[in-house]
């Protein structure tokens, strides 16, 4: 953030900058940790049309051409006015399946424990990508809730004109975050494919017939 402050930049910085905070004893134990706090739920209008838009699935529908089988429909709140389209999914399966598993759990509550299971997900580091979804998305890391009630450093030290400032700083360096997970996922996925190919081909030469 100094750095930052005094006008440079590279676009390996915050890699380059963790790790030297990791080889550096005294900044573990007495570096100063600042990020955004919780807020508060605040309602939202519309204030004029189609600056607010309601989204939601329809399905799973009769497999259409393409192997659609969901429609996405999306109303605006001002005008209601009605878009749609098909999809092939609903969801990732891997996301579907995890959330489907936490809200069997609580039976009948599980409208209430659908927010929590949802913050959990998108705060905790996704092994494809090397990061959180809320860090991707908001360029910098949740306070969770046991924090809130707990307390922390950077709960008990907040200064609102100190995380102004650190926010700006952490938004600089997010595209250099978001590449490095784009190299990470790409990876992945290609390991992924070698290994599905490798089984595909392994299972096709099974079943041709011997000559």
């Amino acid at each position: 953030m100094k750095v930052l402050r005094q006008g440079y930049y590279w676009p390996t910085m915050k890699e380059d900058a963790t790790n030297f905070v990791r080889a550096c004893d005294r900044c573990q134990r007495f570096a100063n940790y600042s990020s955004m706090p919780a807020t508060l739920l605040t309602p939202m209008v519309s204030p004029w049309p189609f600056a607010m838009w309601g989204i939601d699935l329809i399905g799973e529908l009769p497999k259409a051409k393409g192997d659609v089988k969901y429609a996405v429909v999306a109303v605006d709140y001002f005008t209601k006015w009605v878009e749609a389209m098909p999809l092939t999914e609903a969801v990732n399966k891997i996301i579907k399946h995890t959330l489907k598993t936490k809200l069997e759990e609580r039976k009948g509550n599980w409208p209430e424990e659908l927010p929590k299971v949802m913050w959990s997900y998108n705060t905790t580091p996704r092994s494809t990508m090397g990061e959180r979804s809320f860090m991707l998305t908001y360029g910098y890391e949740a306070m969770v809730p046991v924090e809130v009630g707990s307390g922390s450093l950077r709960r008990d030290c907040y200064r609102k004109e100190d995380v102004e400032v650190n926010q700006r700083l952490h938004l600089d360096l997010l595209e250099e975050t978001r590449e490095n997970s784009q190299l990470r996922l790409a990876a992945y996925q290609q390991r992924a494919a070698r290994y599905y190919n490798k089984k595909m081909t392994s299972a096709q030469n099974k079943r041709r017939p011997y000559k």
